[in-house]
This record gives C-alpha cells, structure tokens and sequence, in this order.
C-alpha cells in the first residue's frame, strides 16, 4: 500500500465471538452473501421457506443461538494526494484550494 502513496498503513486482526439466533444466522448466509442468487434461481419465490428450513437445520445441529469464534482483518491507510497537491500550491495561487477546503499549508 505504500508503494501506491498510502502513509501510515496499518492492519490488525480482531477476534470476538458471535452469538446470535439461528434464524438470524441462517438469514445473514441465505439472504446476504452470494448464496442468494443461487437460492432464486434454483428455488425462485421460495427464499423464506429456505431461510427457515435452514434455521430449523441450524438450531437442531447448534442449539438456539449457536456461538462461535469469528475474526476479521481490519486494514487503514491515509492517501494524502490532496494535501500533497494542495502543499505543492502557493498559497495565494488561482488554483489554491487551501481556503476552500480551510486545510492548513
């Protein structure tokens, strides 16, 4: 990322556990991944009768509200071209937008 003028680039791991009803679960993979698109077109006008014959699976298998470990990778960078163009500027310059946008220079 910094090859790409990114600065102060920075990626941390976050881990928690998810708890939530199964229904919920089984909504959030039927309904809100790409799953869906495989679910109409197979099945169409059935994906809320899926989504609860998932849940049934789900809660048979997991209990009510399954638990488990979940992580993501969370990844922040600054990409400065404004400043950068704004800084290469004289400040009384026609092209300024220092005043514009009240950034300091």
């Amino acid at each position: 990322m910094s090859s790409a003028g990114f600065d102060s680039v920075s990626c941390d791991r976050i881990e928690l556990t998810s708890v939530a009803a199964a229904h919920d679960v089984a909504a959030a993979f039927c309904q809100g991944t790409p799953l869906r698109g495989e679910i109409e077109k197979r099945a169409p006008g059935r994906i809320l009768e899926i989504v609860d014959e998932v849940a049934e699976q789900l809660e048979s298998r997991h209990g009510v509200r399954p638990c488990g470990g979940m992580s993501a990778l969370i990844a922040a960078a600054l990409y400065n071209a404004l400043w950068r163009r704004l800084a290469s500027q004289p400040r009384d310059s026609p092209g300024s937008n220092a005043q514009k946008f009240r950034l300091p220079v």
